[in-house]
């Protein structure tokens, strides 16, 4: 991943057995190599990235560690839900297993971290900060407050395959081929597209206007999404 002038990546070495993950100032040059037990993703947007790990607990957990250019924690979030699909934008943090979406909302337009209430140092959770839902059911706001779903339900029938999100909205894409599309930061479901093709990866663009769509064939496809806060959708299929 790229953010602000730091390139993160990680990468093995033969005499360890975790992972390293290096940040590397491409202005100054300055590099900085931290280590991770059990890395499974990394992503980056604006000014921070995200590690996911799989914690050595005797229950099953995943670690979302958000940091900053030199590697640093600025914050963390410990979830059920395997983060199979990982995506960051300047303001939220989306991991997916095949059943259930959690949604972190890390950064508000008037704050930068929003686990503390500034000016009270209170660790309250603020409504709507942490989200998780099962696949097959619509996020209400009655759901605002409970970030924690039921892991355990049965697997979805129509797994999440893929996910793409920007300030605006967030793309999850199922394996019938349909892709749900949901407003971000109040995660309602907006549109419901038709794809043609078994995404890979998504991503959307700054306006949340377009995705382009790696299928599994590696064929790249531009997908319009029509307006935000409007009616109009893209209708055409991919």
């Amino acid at each position: 991943g790229f953010f602000g002038d730091t390139l993160v990546t990680a990468y093995a070495q033969p005499e360890r057995t975790d992972s390293s993950v290096l940040f590397w100032n491409t202005k100054t040059d300055e590099k900085t190599v931290k280590y991770y037990n059990r890395l499974l993703s990394v992503r980056a947007a604006t000014e921070n990235c995200v590690i996911a790990t799989q914690t050595e607990s005797a229950t099953q957990q995943y670690a979302l560690l958000l940091c900053n250019a030199i590697g640093t924690p600025l914050d963390s979030k410990y979830v059920d839900v395997e983060p199979t699909y990982l995506s960051v934008t300047p303001y939220h943090v989306v991991a997916a297993s095949h059943s259930f979406v959690y949604v972190w909302q890390y950064r508000t337009l008037m704050s930068k971290l929003t686990s503390v209430d500034l000016g009270t140092g209170s660790l309250r959770r603020k409504e709507g900060r942490e989200r998780c839902f099962y696949i097959d059911d619509s996020p209400s706001a009655q759901q605002s407050e409970n970030a924690i779903a039921d892991v355990n339900r049965e697997p979805s029938a129509d797994p999440i395959i893929a996910i793409g999100a920007s300030q605006h909205c967030l793309l999850v894409a199922r394996e019938s081929g349909a892709m749900l599309r949901f407003s971000l930061p109040h995660i309602s479901l907006e549109h419901t597209y038709t794809l043609r093709c078994r995404p890979q990866t998504i991503a959307i663009n700054c306006e949340s206007t377009r995705a382009a769509i790696v299928d599994t064939n590696g064929v790249l496809t531009l997908f319009d999404l029509g307006t935000p806060g409007s009616d109009s959708f893209g209708t055409g299929d991919v």
